[in-house]
């Protein structure tokens, strides 16, 4: 990441199905920000941050923050 500047990177990973199986998820070979509000294929597990190019970034806890909204709308 450092020699080629790249602020921010991920992985493919192997995702548990509720079958028991494992289903392999794989990483795509380049992401923009367009893609990137289609797609949830990023594992958070997976990500490297070089905050020196991208900056100090907060990463959400969707479910979370998805379970607040929910309830201020009732």
């Amino acid at each position: 990441m450092t020699a080629n500047k790249i602020g921010f990177s991920f992985a493919a990973y192997y995702r548990n199905e509720p079958n028991g199986k494992k289903r392999f998820v794989a990483a795509p070979a380049e992401m923009t920000y367009k893609k990137l509000l289609r797609n949830t294929t990023i594992g958070y597990l997976t990500v490297m941050i070089d905050r020196t190019i991208v900056g100090n970034i907060l990463l959400v806890n969707i479910f979370i923050f998805a379970q607040s909204q929910h309830a201020c709308q009732r």
